[in-house]
Order: C-alpha cells, then sequence, then structure tokens
C-alpha cells in the first residue's frame, strides 16, 4: 500500500474504512513479528492459550491499541504526536524512512504495553524481577548485561575477565573471534545454558525460604561455577523462575507440616476464619448490589463477580500458587476474553478484590 498517503488520510481524519484497516494491519503485524522475536529468543511471551499463534496475534492487538487513542474531536492524538498531522518531516512518497519510523514506534509500545501486561498478570513475578534488579544494582559482585534480546546475570570478576580475553585476543589476533579453549576463565559462552529443570533441583538442595534475594543469586551463580560444561552466567528470567519454584516449594512443604500438626483450637480456628470470610462475602455482596440496583453490572455478572472474588480471598489463605483476576473472573464468564475483561471489568473487580483483601486483613488481625 502507498504507506504515505494512507497514513496521512488517517492523521488528517480524511480517511476511509478501508485505510484504517490497513494501518492497524501493519501496525499488528509489525508487534507480531516482535512478538515472535522475543518468543524464539527464549522469552516466554504466551503459552496461557493452546493456540499459541492466536495467542500471540491478540497479544499484538492489545499491545497496539494504546497508539489508535482518540481525543473529543476523532484524531489519534498519540500518531499525531509522533508523525505530525500533515507528515511534516516526511516526503511525499517517502515510503521506506515512514516504515522504519513505524517500526521503531510499534516496537517500542509494544515493549511498554508487555511490561504493563506482565505486571497485571502476574504482578508477584514482576516484583521478583523488580527485586532482582535493585539486589544486582546495590551490589559489587553481581553483574546484569544484555544479550541477543535478554538480559543475564553473572558475577562481576567473570564479565570483567570475559572483556578482557576478547580486548586481548583483538589486539594479538586481529579479529574479535577468539578460540573456546583460549578463553580466559570467564563466562564460557563456548558452552550452553544449564537446563532450567537441572538447574531447579539444584537450587532447592541450597535454597533458604529466608535468604534475600542477593544471597539467591549467588548461590545460583555458586553452583555454576563448578559446572564446566554449561555457561558461568545464566538468563535473568530463568533465574526468577528458579526462585518463584524454588520459593513455592517450600511454601507448600510447610503448609504440608502445619496442616499435619494438630492443634486443641484447629477447629476454632477454622470456623473464626470462615466467619471472617462470610462476613466479607456478604459485604463485597452488598456493594455488588449496589452496582446492579444502579444498572452498572448486570445481575449474572454481578453473581460472578461475587463467586470469583471468593475465590480471590481464599486463595491468598490456601493457595500460594495464586491465579490471576482475569483467570478466577473468566472461570464463571467463560466467554470472557482478556481485551473485554480489561475494558469493562477490571477496574471494578480489582476495586472490589482490594477492599476484600483489606477487610479480611483487619478481621484476621483481630482474630490474633
Amino acid at each position: 500500500m502507498d504507506l504515505y498517503g494512507t497514513l496521512k488520510r488517517v492523521l488528517q481524519g480524511n480517511y476511509s474504512q478501508q485505510d484504517l484497516v490497513q494501518i492497524v494491519d501493519l501496525f499488528q503485524k509489525t508487534a507480531l513479528s516482535y512478538l515472535r522475536y522475543l518468543q524464539v529468543s527464549g522469552k516466554r511471551i504466551g503459552g496461557e492459550r493452546e493456540n499459541l499463534a492466536s495467542e500471540l496475534e491478540d497479544l499484538a492487538l492489545d499491545c497496539i491499541a494504546p497508539l489508535f487513542k482518540r481525543d473529543k474531536h476523532g484524531r489519534f492524538v498519540l500518531l499525531i504526536a509522533y508523525f505530525g498531522a500533515n507528515l511534516e518531516n516526511y516526503k511525499p512518497g517517502d515510503n521506506v524512512h515512514l516504515l522504519s519510523d513505524t517500526r521503531r514506534l510499534v516496537v517500542k509500545k509494544t515493549k511498554q504495553e508487555l511490561a504493563r501486561i506482565f505486571r497485571e498478570r502476574d504482578p508477584e513475578g514482576a516484583r521478583l524481577l523488580r527485586n532482582i534488579r535493585v539486589a544486582v544494582r546495590y551490589s559489587d559482585d553481581l553483574h546484569i548485561f544484555r544479550e541477543a534480546g535478554r538480559d543475564w546475570l553473572c558475577f562481576r570478576a567473570y564479565a570483567v575477565a570475559d572483556l578482557q580475553a576478547e580486548m586481548a585476543a583483538v589486539s594479538e589476533n586481529g579479529h574479535s573471534a577468539p578460540q573456546p579453549d583460549t578463553r580466559a576463565p570467564g563466562l564460557r559462552r563456548h558452552q550452553p545454558v544449564i537446563p532450567e529443570e537441572q538447574l531447579s533441583q539444584l537450587f532447592l538442595s541450597v535454597h533458604k525460604s529466608t535468604d534475600p534475594v542477593s544471597t539467591s543469586l549467588r548461590k545460583i551463580l555458586n553452583l555454576l561455577d563448578p559446572l564446566e560444561q554449561y555457561q558461568n552466567c545464566v538468563p535473568v528470567d530463568l533465574v526468577a523462575r528458579t526462585i518463584r519454584q524454588a520459593h513455592d516449594e517450600s511454601m507448600r512443604s510447610h503448609t504440608e507440616r502445619i496442616s499435619q500438626q494438630d492443634t486443641p483450637f484447629e477447629h476454632l480456628q477454622t470456623l473464626e476464619i470462615e466467619q471472617a470470610m462470610s462476613a466479607v462475602d456478604e459485604s463485597i455482596w452488598e456493594k455488588l448490589k449496589q452496582y446492579v440496583w444502579r444498572r452498572k453490572l448486570p445481575l449474572n455478572v454481578a453473581e460472578a463477580y461475587r463467586f470469583a472474588l471468593r475465590d480471590v480471598l481464599r486463595d491468598i489463605l490456601d493457595h500460594p500458587d495464586r491465579v490471576s483476576y482475569y483467570k478466577q473472573l473468566q472461570h464463571y464468564l467463560p466467554n470472557l476474553g482478556y481485551r473485554e475483561y480489561r475494558q469493562e471489568h477490571r477496574s471494578v473487580f480489582e476495586y472490589l478484590a482490594k477492599l476484600g483483601k483489606r477487610e479480611l486483613s483487619d478481621r484476621l488481625k483481630k482474630l490474633v
């Protein structure tokens, strides 16, 4: 298509439906290609559905959707701010330059939206990744570098040794591709990355639930030291999954031990907790009935909210491996799509979940 002419009509507001469809299709394909690149690079972008291709296509649409935000006059404010209202900085018919800037815009927005979607779907995982970066930032011996689209964790000394070996090879041999057997002890890049299952098993043997994140990072890297058949660095996302799996396993083991210890007050404690849960459930239902009365929610949707919120609160007590809010609600509204959840349900549902958690916490504190 004539990208210059089509995009200019969209920016000026005198576009046809076909023009807009073409621009959206171009943006989606650009975002989709970037998502596939991340998937091939080892990032777990999708996987919640059986049909990964369809999931990535929907995710690409979610990522580019904010770019088509309109003001009260129907103008695409973000596109106008980026390209200009009349494509002032582009020559007529300059599709190559325009396509390059389009890709840059779509990829940048896709990165931003992926981070937001990840925080919404997995707030605990996002918090763990943030804690890993903070721990590395304030340490003297840990280091994170970026390569091949992924962040890698290593000891700072090994990264320095690796860099010095490369510089020495360049000065001596006149090229930047040293032979693997001549490299100084460092990251061992000529070796494969340790398999996730093996790293998880090794880390479980040294993991303690009371370890801070920085200690866990050092334990993982110390486990890699004697394993000369693997690299001396590891992807940050793999580190996060390993720490989280070990923590969840510790929580499960602890819960099982507690459940096997009978106490004289166990029945009374369970009864009091159930009473607190019932009181919070009734409080939430009273709020939901107000939404129904004001015609902000249909009755069947309000009932689905009630059941899903009850599961959310019960997961806090029973399951350390929690399910996302979207999955909880989708269980009672099977046809609910993620985009519909974000647009029509998220604000009310997560607000009520926040209120319910706060009220349940206050009631349980009184029991203690």
